[in-house]
Order: C-alpha cells, then sequence, then structure tokens
C-alpha cells in the first residue's frame, strides 16, 4: 500500500509540526511569578553559600524583617553569624509559593533547607516562612523572613542566633 504525499497533506504536516513547536517554545518562554520568585529565592540561597551578605540582601526589601526585627538593624550580627558559621551549602527545596488573590503584588512562600556548616558538616533542615513584595513589573523582594526548626516546627528566635554567637 502506497501512501499519497499531496500538497494538501504537506501543508496539514507542517502546520501540526508549527502547532506544537510553538506550543513548546511558549511553554518554554512565558516565566510566570511564582518561577520568578523561586528564582529569588534560590538566587539568595546561593548568595548565602558564597557567605556574600552584600548580595544577599540585594534580594531583601528595605523594609525586610528577619525573625521580627529589621535586618537593617541585623547587619553586625548577620555579618558576625557568617563569619563565625560559613554555610558550605544552603540548597533550598520544597518551594510552595501562594500569590496573594486580593493584592497581585504580594506573595508567601514556604521553603525546606538544607543546611550544612562548613566546618561542622552535619546537615540542618530548616523550614522558613516567606513574605515577598513586588516592585516594578516582576523584580519580587522578601519583605519577611521566619525560620523554624524542621523536626519540631517551633520558630527560632533572634536570641537563639545571638546566644551562639557569644
Amino acid at each position: 500500500m502506497q501512501i499519497r504525499i499531496t500538497r494538501r497533506r504537506t501543508v496539514v504536516l507542517c502546520l501540526a509540526v508549527l502547532v506544537v513547536a510553538g506550543a513548546f517554545f511558549w511553554d518554554h518562554m512565558v516565566v510566570t511569578e511564582e518561577e520568578r520568585i523561586e528564582t529569588v529565592i534560590e538566587e539568595a540561597a546561593l548568595a548565602l553559600e558564597r557567605n556574600d551578605l552584600d548580595t544577599c540582601l540585594t534580594y531583601l526589601d528595605e523594609d525586610c524583617r528577619l525573625m521580627g526585627r529589621p535586618v537593617k538593624s541585623l547587619r553586625k550580627l548577620l555579618e558576625e553569624a557568617i563569619k563565625s558559621y560559613p554555610l558550605k551549602e544552603a540548597d533550598p527545596y520544597g518551594i510552595d509559593v501562594t500569590l496573594d488573590e486580593e493584592n497581585p503584588n504580594r506573595a508567601r512562600a514556604k521553603v525546606v533547607s538544607a543546611v550544612i556548616l562548613r566546618d561542622y558538616g552535619e546537615e540542618r533542615k530548616i523550614d522558613w516562612k516567606l513574605e515577598l513584595v513586588r516592585h516594578d513589573d516582576h523584580n519580587w523582594r522578601l519583605t519577611n523572613i521566619t525560620p523554624y526548626f524542621h523536626k519540631s516546627r517551633e520558630q527560632i528566635f533572634l536570641t537563639q542566633l545571638e546566644w551562639l554567637l557569644r
């Protein structure tokens, strides 16, 4: 049995290939707000892994709060923490982003991270509750950062960090 390839079949086949290729291209070129937020979180974690506080701070809103306190007031403490306990790894995974339905410029994220300190080598899992705000078109910044112990789900307080650094 021989299949005749007519001009009509050739055009239909070409259109089908173009539609599939276009759908594939569109799917990979369109970036959602959730993906933009995940990128901000991952890039901030990479800056932390490099123990680069200055770069890490660029992902924070100017009014960002960490453990309930303004980050601006914690800079010295954070510098000391990074110097005393340098990170080997701060791998975020399980990023769950929720956009605020009432305000499209706000979002929340839950993240689990595996943190390994360079000198200690033991992995610690920390859960993070993050709040983000969008500036400009798609420029997301962290506005509130709250860490929790992974197993107990108890909040980590600033006094615990200060105690470690004494």
